[in-house]
């Protein structure tokens, strides 16, 4: 399979799981494509969204050689951790 023909295909037929899948229905988005053509900030407001279901993604992708088209996550994934860590700890 092409990786260029991967982003076009419907993401229940990629192997995914059944949760994925059904995250991918609430948050209205069908193909890879639609996940890796909007904003960090737009997928992580989408109803469905879940760092367990990016997490699931990111292993995808990088199963099949495209984990790069979520470089722009790494920033958010990273301040997300720290702020969450900082809470944890009792810091601002």
């Amino acid at each position: 399979m092409e990786k260029e023909n991967i982003l076009q295909i419907p993401i229940e037929k990629l192997g995914f799981s059944a949760n994925f899948c059904r995250a991918c229905d609430t948050m209205n988005v069908s193909t890879l494509n639609d996940i890796t053509s909007v904003s960090p900030k737009q997928l992580i407001d989408k109803k469905g969204f879940s760092y367990g279901w990016l997490g699931e993604l990111s292993a995808y992708l990088d199963k099949k050689g495209l984990l790069h088209l979520l470089q722009r996550f790494r920033n958010i994934y990273q301040r997300h951790s720290s702020i969450t860590k900082n809470k944890v700890e009792g810091r601002r």
